[in-house]
């Protein structure tokens, strides 16, 4: 559920999402969305903003991530919040971004130094040729979007920011197989500041099939064209979610 006012209501709809989750059982990848652990809705007068209450990264991890970190199926990066995971019947490896940060603004990602630097070690090793990549996350990569209830009202992906244009040129450099890759954002010494330095793609193996997220409530394919040379796909969730 979107704007929930207390704790207790926030956590009947975790709960609810699990229960319809659960038959998945360990096929089951999970990330936060921007909604996981949030409460709190304006009051009277306005005094409460908002999402003014929430979980920590701690206990969110314990709550979502703990689980599949127990399996050991999954390759974290160094902050425990993205990872991926390799289906080698299939020839597939999934990797599971988190947008949702503590201190992330609604609507806005943040990746960070640790998730770059496990997209491309994800990116650099992948076993053979026939292998597959897919990136996923709540909140997708892409500038420039906003909606209205279910429906998108800007599909523009012109919208530049800095994680997206790093991700881009990095799944690019990938595909390409690019010898020496170096990108980066943000200023020296700034705690957001993101650098990946002389990656050496030219005997990767594999290709990248896509990035797949939800969060706009809309089914939506940004490129391949000139904005994302690959497909960004957004898929609306229509689970029905029945208040207890």
């Amino acid at each position: 559920r979107a704007a929930v006012a207390t704790k207790e209501e926030m956590e009947r709809s975790m709960e609810a999402a699990q229960r319809i989750l659960a038959p998945l059982g360990d096929k089951l990848l999970r990330t936060r969305g921007n909604h996981d652990g949030f409460w709190g809705v304006p009051g009277e007068g306005g005094a409460t903003k908002y999402y003014e209450m929430g979980y920590g990264d701690g206990e969110i991890w314990n709550r979502i991530f703990r689980p599949l970190a127990a399996t050991g199926k999954a390759v974290f990066d160094a902050d425990g919040v993205g990872y991926y995971v390799d289906d080698t019947t299939h020839k597939a490896r999934f990797v599971v971004l988190n947008t949702s940060r503590e201190g992330c603004a609604m609507g806005q990602y943040r990746f960070g130094q640790s998730q770059f630097d496990l997209m491309a070690e994800a990116l650099g090793t992948l076993p053979d040729e026939d292998f597959c990549v897919m990136f996923f996350s709540h909140i997708p990569p892409v500038g420039g979007i906003d909606y209205e209830g279910d429906g998108v009202m800007d599909g523009d992906a012109s919208g530049e920011i800095p994680e997206q244009e790093l991700l881009r040129a990095l799944v690019v450099a990938f595909q390409e197989r690019t010898p020496l890759f170096s990108g980066s954002y943000g200023a020296s010494g700034d705690t957001d500041r993101v650098s990946l330095e002389n990656l050496d793609f030219s005997k990767a193996k594999g290709s990248f099939a896509g990035y797949f997220a939800g969060h706009l409530h809309g089914d939506m394919i940004f490129g391949p064209d000139e904005a994302y040379p690959f497909p960004v796909i957004t898929v609306r969730c229509d689970a029905p979610v029945e208040e207890e």
